[in-house]
């Protein structure tokens, strides 16, 4: 598949001068990054994260659904019987919340992610050189990034598992050909069912990079008789075809259940180059991170001028070569995929992972000078620290305003139903002048009430959308007999909720951290409609019975409940 790589790559001469002193300075730097990203998950009580605690809240949810037939679950739940993924993350939190708290079972998920991933790009470069893991470093902002802090955490691990599928890819190129599918399949279908997305990625790197490999081929059957490297190809290319048959069979019956989209939505072409400037995939909470994601850009494109630059005298095609073919490949289809399809959002932030990935494979295959190299590594080490530093200090702003809200979560009985009314999900409310968009920890922040008190959380967005274990049954389901409980801020007749379905809202709580501003995306109008309309529901079969400190978080209960 990489025909060309053994020579291009594993077979580079080592002076004993590096291996004796450069060597140790890149683990030292691997293991120091990695130590440092995990650390920030536990000097908090609630590691800021958007559809977190939506996550959490529905682990535990499931858990108890399984092995508790008697509890609330039952009676506004059933199991999706879905052919879809998306099940990895749920499964692993519900595992690990029956020997932790919620809130642990979380930071032990991520701890874990993040070592997952730094190990799975420290492999993938591995397999082309001993001296190409050095290059894992490059990896780390991403590791903490924009899709870790959204709470997309299927999507985090299937980020991941990305790295392992390439890795296999290459360390299998040898091996017999059922061997080589058996592997492959194991890991392709593993990552199908952490994230299709993502597997559809590999798919497409796997079909580049063969197709990659059958033009070598075909240029060394052309220099002279005895050369077998098309045979290759077709055998790697079978043990391909193979391996990720059982994913793609698997997203063909759920594209089949839920139907082809009608209506994709793409973003306009200079909204998907101020991404691409702004490397949207490491930028998360404030404008100051601008600076390290330009520095982060810069060097990756000071490294591919270089690499090409050393490359001048010598312009023969190598194997390694065809992860940069893959990184334009995947640059032209995030312009070219829509931003929204199938009911998953987001597609370009998440599709701009990739071609970093495929150009830091290329990266670590290449021969670098021992200087050049370290100096790289350690100018990585300072932008991956920089982002730390930013988002410890983020951490430790937003963990007042949550605990503030969960602090709520004290006064609410047991085997309940909970409604969130949210008028905002970051802090721009709370300190304007240090504007966040990107991740609203707000959002479902209600969810970790959900999950530490055994609630049923009626805002569970994930109940609605068909993609994850659970669903609401169809004749409690909020969001027909309520309005959209997923709106910012819902716009919902819950009042009446308990005579429309056989279910009730028993608590309704509401946080309400400022005025509307302009960065909203209602009008004030409809902003002002909207929330006008929560106070009459609450007055007429409502108690308040309690407020959090700061005065942005209230809790109602709903008339005639017993009192604690």
């Amino acid at each position: 598949m990489l025909s060309g790589l053994d020579d291009a790559a594993r077979s580079r001469p080592m002076s004993r001068s590096r291996s004796t002193w450069q060597r140790p300075v890149d683990r030292w730097l691997f293991l120091l990054l990695l130590l440092a990203s995990v650390v920030p998950f536990w000097t908090v009580a609630y590691v800021p994260t958007q559809d977190g605690p939506s996550h959490l809240y529905n682990a535990v949810a499931l858990r108890q659904y399984v092995f508790n037939p008697d509890g609330i679950e039952r009676l506004y739940y059933e199991l999706n019987p879905s052919p879809s993924a998306n099940w990895v993350s749920h499964i692993a939190l519900a595992l690990l919340t029956s020997a932790f708290s919620p809130r642990t079972a979380e930071k032990l998920l991520l701890s874990g992610y993040v070592i997952a991933f730094a190990l799975s790009v420290r492999f993938a470069l591995g397999n082309l050189g001993s001296s190409a893991r050095g290059f894992a470093i490059l990896a780390f902002p991403f590791i903490g990034g924009w899709a870790l802090h959204m709470g997309f955490y299927n999507f985090s691990f299937g980020l991941a598992f990305y790295f392992v599928v390439l890795g296999c890819l290459v360390r299998t190129e040898s091996s017999p050909p059922l061997r080589r599918a058996a592997i492959l399949g194991g890991v392709a279908t593993a990552l199908y069912l952490i994230h299709p997305l993502v597997f559809d990625l590999a798919l497409l790197s796997a079909v580049v990079l063969v197709c990659f490999g059958a033009v070598l081929a075909w240029r060394k059957e052309r220099a002279g008789p005895g050369n077998f490297g098309m045979r290759n190809v077709l055998w790697s290319a079978f043990a391909a075809t193979i391996a990720f048959l059982p994913g793609v069979v698997l997203q063909l019956a759920w594209i089949q259940k839920r139907g082809v989209p009608a209506e994709l939505v793409w973003l306009p072409t200079d909204t998907l180059w101020a991404l691409l400037w702004q490397l949207a995939p490491v930028t998360v909470w404030e404008e100051s991170e601008a600076a390290w994601a330009t520095a982060l850009l810069l060097l990756f494109v000071a490294l591919l001028f270089s690499g090409l630059w050393l490359r001048r005298r010598d312009w023969t095609l190598r194997g390694s070569d065809g992860f940069l073919v893959l990184a334009l490949v995947l640059i032209g289809f995030y312009f070219l995929a829509p931003h929204w399809a199938f009911r998953v959002g987001l597609l370009s932030f998440r599709l701009l992972y990739f071609p970093f990935f495929a150009l830091l494979l290329w990266l670590g295959a290449q021969r670098w000078p021992p200087a050049l190299r370290l100096s790289a590594q350690i100018i990585a080490a300072v932008i991956a620290g920089g982002f730390l530093f930013q988002h410890a200090v983020v951490y430790k702003r937003f963990d007042p305003y949550l605990r503030d809200y969960t602090s709520l979560g004290r006064d609410v009985e047991g085997d309940s139903a909970i409604l969130a009314l949210t008028t905002g999900g970051t802090l721009w409310e709370l300190e304007p002048e240090r504007v966040t968009l990107r991740v609203e920890p707000f959002l479902h922040a209600a969810g970790y009430i959900a999950a530490e008190r055994g609630l049923v959380y009626l805002n569970n967005y994930e109940a609605f959308i068909g993609t994850f274990p659970l669903r609401f049954r169809s004749e409690i389901d909020p969001a027909k007999h309520m309005g959209d409980p997923g709106q910012v801020p819902p716009d919902m007749d819950f009042l009446r909720y308990d005579e429309r379905t056989p279910a009730s809202v028993d608590y309704a709580l509401v946080w309400e951290p400022g005025p509307w501003t302009p960065h909203r995306w209602l009008s004030a109008q409809d902003y002002r409609r909207i929330t006008d309309s929560w106070w009459p529901q609450l007055r007429e079969g409502f108690d308040r019975i309690g407020t959090s400190s700061t005065g942005y978080g209230r809790l109602w209960r709903r008339k005639g409940s017993p009192e604690r």
